[in-house]
């Protein structure tokens, strides 16, 4: 209620919200679309330039929702951040060109007797939920 000039609102001593918030004390669940998988792995690699991936399984991501391509080598830094383009199955096609390599052939790597997936991970970083406000709205609702 009111407009980014009205005074803060205290919900409780040392709460003070702004006056334009949300405020949840207590419980407070939202749903959105389901998704059928929040994260796979890459299916061939990912090679400095390449425009488009192929992902493991086929996903439900839409055009316009951000991914993370992580890193393959030791360097965390290379994580990768995108914008869906486009998508047919399970190719994507990327806003910009990858600037590092991302492992994405099906083999193990045997660390101390261990084996590891070295393939790199990629994930959906949008939601479908969005709550939004407007700073100069000046109604309550």
């Amino acid at each position: 209620n009111g407009d980014r000039f009205s005074p803060f609102v205290t919900v409780s001593e040392g709460l003070d919200t702004g006056n334009k918030a949300l405020v949840v004390l207590g419980d407070m669940q939202l749903y959105g679309i389901p998704r059928n998988r929040l994260w796979t792995h890459l299916q061939a690699p990912g090679l400095p330039g390449d425009r488009q991936i192929a992902v493991e399984e086929e996903v439900d991501w839409m055009v316009g929702e951000q991914i993370a391509i992580a890193p393959s080598q030791f360097d965390q830094f290379e994580t990768e951040i995108f914008t869906i383009a486009a998508r047919q199955g399970n190719l994507l096609t990327l806003d910009a060109p990858l600037k590092h390599l991302h492992y994405g052939e099906a083999a193990l790597d045997v660390v101390n007797g261990v084996e590891i997936e070295i393939r790199a991970e990629v994930a959906l970083l949008s939601r479908n939920i969005k709550i939004r406000g407007s700073a100069t709205s000046d109604e309550s609702g």
